[in-house]
């Protein structure tokens, strides 16, 4: 019984690490998170999840092939804001990732990236920039990601709010976070 327990702590704390790099990936790139949980679903398909606030960029005009500037950016946030659970929790645990935990998130991240109508070279080479980028703004802030993980295992569920806050509250120096 007491292996049992174990795992299913160790999964959780996992999940906590994969949220919290979602929720901190958000506040980094000033998109509006609604809350975070690692609360498990009614239907037990998911350990946790992050919300963001409706976007202000519909998938309609997304999809769209000429999109402003701040439509791509708001793209390319929403791409890093989707990978930075997966690299949280290699990070957290580099065993722990498997293609299946993170399919909801990488399909997101296929589907933004397509609205962009870029040629293939070019979207493997953006690609590989976001999570290059999204890999050092989560290392940068290890400790942010490391107190809201901490925060949600206590808790269960943060609000956006409450993110921020824990967010703001940790000074990152010249090392990083670290």
């Amino acid at each position: 019984m007491w292996r049992v327990d174990q795992k299913k702590r160790r999964r959780i704390e996992i999940a906590a690490y994969h949220e919290a790099g979602h929720a901190v990936m958000a506040v980094l790139t000033r998109t509006p998170l609604r809350d975070t949980t690692i609360v498990a679903s009614r239907l037990g398909a998911s350990s946790g999840a992050t919300r963001l606030e409706r976007s202000h960029v519909s998938e309609r005009i997304a999809a769209k092939a000429k999109l402003a500037a701040a439509g791509h950016r708001h793209i390319l946030r929403r791409a890093c804001f989707d990978i930075a659970g997966e690299i949280a929790q290699r990070r957290f645990a580099p065993g722990s990732w498997r293609t299946l935990h993170s399919h909801s998130d990488l399909t997101n991240v296929s589907r933004l990236l397509d609205t962009l109508g870029l040629s293939e070279k070019r979207l493997n080479a953006l690609v590989k920039a976001i999570v290059i980028w999204a890999d050092s703004l989560i290392q940068a802030n290890w400790s942010r990601v490391e107190a809201v993980a901490s925060e949600l295992l206590k808790r269960g569920t943060l609000t956006g709010a409450q993110v921020r806050q824990i967010v703001a509250r940790i000074r990152i120096g010249a090392e990083g976070g670290t």
